[in-house]
């Protein structure tokens, strides 16, 4: 099991973090009520809307996804959970270009490029996320203090998190601890 959120309740299972199997939820109910009102909209149609059924099809997804990683904390679950965000990303980033700003094709190529190579360059090539030789994570929860484990900067005596080096979910659940 990868332990890394202090939330964690104990064991995997549905259970073992509550507050974000609660919180996915969101994802789905927003996804099954726009379904409906994006069929319903004639100038929605598939052929000229595909983009938006598969971006709404993705939100489901991600909130299917990141409860199996919330619940069960495995390398396939992770891969449940990041798969369908990277791809709604990509895939908002891609339409948001072609549709709101109106990019040609080879200007929309050029955005999508930059999204990626400012990805990489601030959080790095993927790391593997096979755990057969990984060790996971130390989990410090349950030191005195999960301040502990963040940075020793600070901005008006909030602890700073470097983005690249703390997962955004983990980054806000320090606060919980």
């Amino acid at each position: 099991m990868l332990d890394t959120y202090c939330e964690r309740a104990g064991a995997a299972g549905l259970l073992a973090e509550p507050i974000n199997l609660i919180t996915n939820a969101a994802f789905v109910i927003a996804a099954v009520f726009a379904a409906p009102r994006l069929a319903a909209a004639p100038q929605f149609g598939l052929r000229n809307s595909w983009d938006l059924g598969l971006l709404n099809l993705l939100l489901g997804a991600i909130g299917i996804g990141s409860a199996l990683w919330h619940s069960f904390a495995t390398g396939w679950a992770v891969l449940a959970d990041v798969i369908p965000i990277t791809l709604f990303i990509n895939l908002y980033l891609i339409s948001f270009g072609w549709r709101v700003l109106r990019l040609r094709p080879l200007a929309l190529a050029g955005l999508w490029l930059s999204y990626q190579m400012l990805s990489i360059w601030q959080h790095g090539f993927p790391r593997s996320v096979s755990t057969s030789k990984a060790t996971p994570p130390q989990r410090s929860c349950h030191s005195s203090s999960c301040a502990d484990r963040l940075p020793k900067h600070s901005v008006l005596g909030q602890p700073m998190i470097k983005a690249s080096s703390v997962p955004p979910l983990r980054a806000a659940v320090a606060g919980l601890c």
